[in-house]
C-alpha cells in the first residue's frame, strides 16, 4: 500500500469527477485540508471514513485502498483493508507520540531552568546581610533572563518549527511552505538584530 499512489489516485477520481476539494471535503464533513494532505501524500485517510469516501469518488474501497482500478475485486481484500487500519492506527501512534516528546521535553526544561534558577538564587542569599538587597538583585536577573529568552528563545523556537518541514522531502503544500519560509526568515532576522526591526521596539 502506497500512500502518494493512494493520494494520487485521489486526485485523479476527484478531478475526473469534477469536484473541488472544497466540494469533496463538505460530502466527507471534513475540512478541505484534510483532502490536500491525502492527495500530496502526507496522510492516509480515516480509517472511519473509507466507505464514504470510495463512494463519493465512485470506486470501491480496495481500489481506493490500491490506489487503482482493478478489474475484479481480490480475494484478500480483508488483508489489504487489516494493512490499511493497521497503517493509520500506527501513523495516528507515531503522532501522538512525537507531540508527547515535545511536550515531555518542554516540561522538563521548563523545570530545569526553575531548579536551576532557584538553586542559584538560594545560594545567593545564603550569606547575604542585606536581604531586600539581594532579592531585588535576584528580581533584576530573573528580569534579565526573561528578556534573553523572549530575544532568543522565541525566535530559535519558530526556527525549530519551520525548519523540519522545509527540510523534509515529502511533497509541501504551498502555503504551508510559504508560511514556513517566512517564519524562518522572522527567526533570522529577530536572531541577527536582536527583535530592533519589529514594531513593538520603535517605542
Amino acid at each position: 500500500m502506497d500512500k502518494a499512489k493512494m493520494g494520487t489516485f485521489i486526485k485523479e477520481q476527484r478531478m475526473a469527477l469534477g469536484m473541488t476539494q472544497q466540494q469533496l471535503a463538505e460530502q466527507l464533513h471534513i475540512t478541505n485540508k484534510a483532502i490536500s494532505r491525502w492527495e500530496t501524500g502526507n496522510a492516509y485517510p480515516d480509517i472511519a471514513l473509507l466507505d464514504d469516501l470510495a463512494a463519493a469518488l465512485s470506486v470501491s474501497v480496495e481500489e481506493l485502498c490500491r490506489g487503482e482500478r482493478i478489474a475484479l475485486p481480490s480475494a484478500d481484500t480483508n488483508t489489504l483493508l487489516s494493512d490499511v487500519i493497521t497503517e493509520v492506527r500506527q501513523q495516528k501512534k507515531d503522532r501522538a507520540a512525537k507531540w508527547l516528546r515535545i511536550l515531555c521535553l518542554s516540561i522538563f526544561s521548563v523545570i530545569l531552568l526553575a531548579f536551576l534558577f532557584f538553586t542559584g538564587a538560594f545560594l545567593f542569599i545564603q550569606n547575604e546581610a542585606n536581604l531586600d538587597e539581594a532579592l531585588f538583585t535576584l528580581a533584576l536577573g530573573a528580569f534579565a533572563i526573561g528578556l534573553m529568552l523572549f530575544r532568543d528563545g522565541i525566535p530559535i523556537l519558530l526556527l525549530a518549527i519551520a525548519l523540519p518541514p522545509l527540510l523534509c522531502r515529502r511533497p509541501r503544500q504551498p502555503a504551508k511552505t510559504i508560511v514556513c519560509i517566512l517564519l524562518s526568515v522572522l527567526s533570522v532576522l529577530w536572531l541577527i538584530f536582536g527583535g530592533h526591526f519589529l514594531w513593538f521596539q520603535l517605542f
